[in-house]
């Protein structure tokens, strides 16, 4: 079902540095808070970090990418 309230933005928190071997937790805001709809998490490069489903970004070797949160019901998206 769809939340009861329509998402009207997505954004995350400013760029991380994170090292090889090390966890970070990104932040995700979606807007209204009462959306409640809940969000995917996506790593352009998943070679040089991964990101779970609550936001953790774990480094895993040396290089750039884009980490990207997606409201799922509405599809808007930050990163």
């Amino acid at each position: 079902p769809a939340p009861p309230f329509e998402v009207q933005s997505v954004s995350l928190e400013s760029e991380k540095t994170v090292c090889a071997g090390e966890f970070s937790k990104i932040s995700a805001t979606v807007l209204p808070v009462e959306s409640k709809d809940a969000v995917a998490w996506k790593s352009s490069d998943e070679s040089v970090a991964t990101v779970d489903e609550n936001g953790f970004v774990c480094g895993v070797d040396v290089g750039e990418t884009t980490v990207t949160v997606t409201a799922e019901y509405f599809g808007l998206t930050a990163g």
